[in-house]
């Protein structure tokens, strides 16, 4: 009895492991672009049918023996469900795809814009064990297949680039902070309003990253966009700004003033239940950085750069409040979340007419309060007399 449980023990563990599949026989997919097919499919769908584009990198094309000048390829397939076409494509590229390595879902501004279809089509990364909820979302201008084909400098596969370009947020305020598909699941659970950067096509080796697309509540759908310099107002008001570079006219000279303080504070005051009011103070401290002209000769002369400063901040911050109220008719400003957090009570009594049935949102008065500190306004040049 012992020889034979010990020969069982030996054929395992000489055999190694059964399943096992090698390196390069896998199909490591990072990325995962989504479109509207330009034709509708043959077989009968239950759901909008999308075009399903994956990159894969090949592993053997990234050995220094070996490199490429592309070393990924993108299969696409149209289809009403993101799991299915995943498994197809599995089977027609002949080796299994590897998803733990996806770095990001790129969708169509076509796709995002049909209700409930970016929902729907995000759906699959909750249930999906090999899906990370890290992954980062952006949304296409153009095609996302189109910018799946772009050939980068500096990054091996169009994926990877384009998540490169999500990390210079920290660099610029014109872009908005990456969107992990775990953070846009909760807002569509919570049923609240939400922004997705942008990405814009260039040429055949570049990609811009820039402004965001403005989503609702009211069926996930896309119903707008901010350009940068709204998107950089944006920042202000939720108290992401990073970094960036202000340009103020004064004296009819172009003046640039890096920010390298800008804080941001909510507040709100209620009278009754259908008159609440709030107030956004804004602290920016910044450093001379360019001057065109000479306007400034004296220190009186930046105390009133300082004024114009914040005078022109207050008016953009402004315009992007109205824009959100009116046009967009989305509080992607974060009153509601504070008042959730701050008022609770008063938030439960108001929330259905918030955005519906007595439309609050639109009709909130809002005081944009900046002070602005030029810390190092370097020399001053008197007028030669």
């Amino acid at each position: 009895m012992m020889k034979r449980l010990w020969l069982l023990v030996m054929v395992i563990c000489l055999s190694g492991c059964w399943d096992r599949v090698e390196i390069e026989e896998r199909g490591f997919v990072v990325g995962l672009a989504l479109d509207k097919p330009e034709e509708e499919p043959m077989e009968e769908t239950y759901n909008d049918p999308v075009e399903a584009t994956v990159q894969i990198v090949i592993p053997r094309k990234l050995s220094p023996e070996n490199r490429s000048p592309k070393p990924f390829e993108n299969m696409s397939i149209v289809g009403d469900s993101i799991f299915e076409q995943v498994r197809n494509l599995s089977e027609n590229s002949g080796r299994g795809l590897y998803f733990p390595h996806n770095r990001i879902w790129l969708i169509s501004e076509e796709v995002a814009k049909t209700p409930y279809l970016l929902s729907e089509v995000t759906e699959v990364a909750l249930r999906d064990d090999d899906a990370r909820r890290n992954v980062k979302v952006f949304i296409a201008k153009d095609s996302a297949k189109k910018m799946f084909e772009v050939e980068p400098i500096n990054e091996a596969a169009p994926a990877g680039y384009i998540e490169m370009l999500g990390e210079n947020h920290s660099k610029t305020a014109k872009i908005f902070e990456s969107k992990r598909i775990g953070d846009l699941h909760e807002n569509i659970v919570d049923k609240e309003d939400f922004v997705i950067p942008l990405i814009r096509y260039v040429n055949e080796k570049e990609l811009h990253n820039g402004g965001v697309a403005v989503f609702s509540r009211d069926g996930h759908k896309m119903v707008g966009e901010l350009n940068e310099e709204e998107t950089e107002s944006l920042n202000i008001i939720l108290d992401n700004y990073r970094s960036g570079v202000f340009k103020v006219k004064f004296k009819e000279k172009l003046v640039s003033i890096e920010a390298k303080r800008v804080r941001s504070r909510l507040s709100a005051k209620k009278t009754d239940m259908d008159e609440i009011k709030f107030r956004l103070d804004i602290q920016i401290e910044g450093s001379l950085e360019e001057v065109f002209g000479n306007p400034l000769k004296t220190p009186e002369d930046t105390e009133k750069l300082e004024k114009a400063f914040a005078k022109k901040i207050a008016s953009d911050v402004k315009r992007v409040i109205e824009k959100a109220q009116t046009d967009l008719r989305t509080d992607i400003l974060g009153f509601s979340e504070y008042l959730n957090n701050y008022d609770h009570s008063t938030w439960k009594q108001i929330k259905k007419d918030w955005l519906e049935g007595r439309e609050l949102f639109k009709d909130v008065q809002t005081d944009v309060n900046v002070r602005t500190y030029i810390a190092h306004p370097g020399s001053l040049t008197k007028e030669k007399k």
